[in-house]
């Protein structure tokens, strides 16, 4: 088993496709910080909703599971009342 640390960032997605493991890391808190909506596909709605919705962000969850879609696209702008709607599979 291989193990992978990054003290950059505390949040990575673990994608498995066919035989490899594709390991993405995300600065989520960064992209928070600086009033952006992150990449918070592959992740759970638990963690997603925790770090949305301190920064203020409205949260709607659809399914279960893992998320696979989100209506807002990383990178857009935060604002007072922002919504996001999180699809699980």
């Amino acid at each position: 088993p291989a193990t992978y640390e990054d003290p950059e960032s505390k949040w990575s997605v673990a994608l498995p496709d066919d035989s490899m493991m594709h390991i993405l890391v995300r600065k989520i808190e960064e992209e928070l910080q600086r009033g952006v909506i992150p990449n918070v596909i592959g992740m759970n709605a638990k963690d997603a909703m925790y770090l949305l919705e301190n920064a203020g962000v409205q949260v709607t969850v659809i399914g279960s599971g893992m998320i696979v879609k989100q209506s807002l696209k990383p990178g857009t702008r935060i604002y007072r009342g922002s919504e996001i709607l999180l699809q699980l599979s």
